[in-house]
């Protein structure tokens, strides 16, 4: 059974985790999905990274023939599966939702988050005895104890420094702060740069971790001006005309200064363009997960959306409509539709006999199906 709601330690609440823990500080969560049975085991997983490209990766500990750690990309090839040592290893698949849609629904528990702060689900795999090293992430992330049973240590005010020369950013100095031990069930929230080592317990230990996406805002203002680099007045040239003869040529004056930092801020001033680019950047797909276009059947029962397709919807300015943002594009829709869309895997029943009668909802479904990001069941 897929969970739907987390089952918080007593006096923890999702309003109370999300004032006193998120970004804040760590908490273990005991049973967070008490039913909780993993569909997949070693041998699924290994199934999966023959096929997951880019999302696979497999991470070897230094050993007495190798003083380094070692990591392979996908794809993998089955020999390296099939011939992996007894210990020492640790398998990892990102984005396992996009790569099983079946998987998507697991994100339920974590709806009280915004939609474009969920990112992806990594599953990994190891046997008795092996991490990855000591580490820090950059973003939240809820690490679920999928199966066998999982040693954690945490330090929520480490040594950054890494190790030289290594594939991973791995922590040169580590002391724990606390440790538990995860069984399958439970799970434990840590907010970004708490260092953690997770060490697999058993032959059986697999993790789900289910990551929060966080940008940067060198990211954000990078993208941005590549995007609009053909608008000039998103990328505007700095000008002096009026220039008068300065009493020492190697000086940058104040007016200069100011000049060129009004420049700068002058890309980032229009807040309308700032808004709908937000919403096609946060959507926008992997470049290798374009669909073929279709066109929407005359009669329908039931459309899903496809799990590698982010939907969120921002509020137009001076009116109650909004625009709908998904897969990079945006659609103009009415705030009731665009919230029933973004926040429903499956589109069936009298909700949507009702928006396809709707000309306006219709367009927007179309325009959806047409891109491939809302299928019918055979799809």
């Amino acid at each position: 059974m897929i969970p739907e709601h987390i089952s918080w330690p007593p006096g923890i609440t999702t309003e109370i985790f999300l004032r006193d823990y998120w970004q804040q500080k760590p908490l273990l969560i005991r049973a967070a999905f008490p039913d909780w049975h993993s569909p997949m085991d070693h041998n699924d997983l290994a199934g999966i990274a023959l096929e997951a490209d880019g999302c696979a990766r497999l991470v070897f500990e230094p050993n007495d023939d190798n003083p380094d750690w070692q990591l392979e990309r996908g794809p993998l090839e089955e020999h390296m599966l099939t011939s992996l040592p007894r210990q020492g290893w640790s398998l990892m698949v990102a984005e396992i939702e996009k790569l099983l849609p079946d998987f998507a629904p697991y994100f339920a528990p974590f709806q009280f988050l915004p939609n474009w702060r969920l990112d992806d689900l990594m599953i990994s795999a190891a046997p008795n005895g092996a991490s990855v090293g000591a580490h820090i992430d950059a973003y939240d992330v809820f690490l679920l104890q999928g199966a066998g049973e999982r040693e954690w240590h945490i330090n929520t005010q480490p040594d950054t420094v890494c190790l030289d020369g290594q594939p991973l950013a791995i922590l040169r100095e580590f002391v724990a702060e606390q440790s538990w031990v995860l069984q399958a069930g439970d799970m434990l929230y840590l907010p970004p740069g708490v260092a953690h080592h997770g060490i697999a317990r058993g032959d059986a230990s697999m993790t789900w971790s289910f990551g929060a996406r966080a940008p940067n805002a060198r990211e954000l203002v990078q993208a941005y001006l590549d995007d609009h680099q053909e608008h000039s007045e998103v990328n505007p040239r700095y000008s002096d005309p009026g220039l008068t003869q300065q009493a020492d040529p190697g000086e940058l004056p104040s007016d200069a200064i100011d000049k060129l930092i009004a420049l700068m801020r002058s890309a980032l001033n229009d807040e309308t363009r700032l808004r709908a680019w937000l919403g096609c950047f946060l959507t926008e797909p992997a470049p290798d997960s374009e669909p073929p276009a279709a066109d929407l059947p005359d009669s329908l029962q039931l459309l899903h959306r496809r799990t590698d397709v982010k939907m969120l919807f921002i509020e137009n300015q001076g009116s109650k409509d909004c625009t709908l943002y998904a897969g990079g594009l945006g659609f103009a829709c009415r705030r009731s539709t665009a919230r029933w869309l973004s926040q429903t895997l499956v589109l069936d029943g009298e909700a949507l006999a009702q928006a396809l009668r709707d000309p306006q909802d219709r367009h927007v479904i179309s325009q959806l199906f047409a891109n491939g990001w809302l299928e019918t069941v055979d799809d």
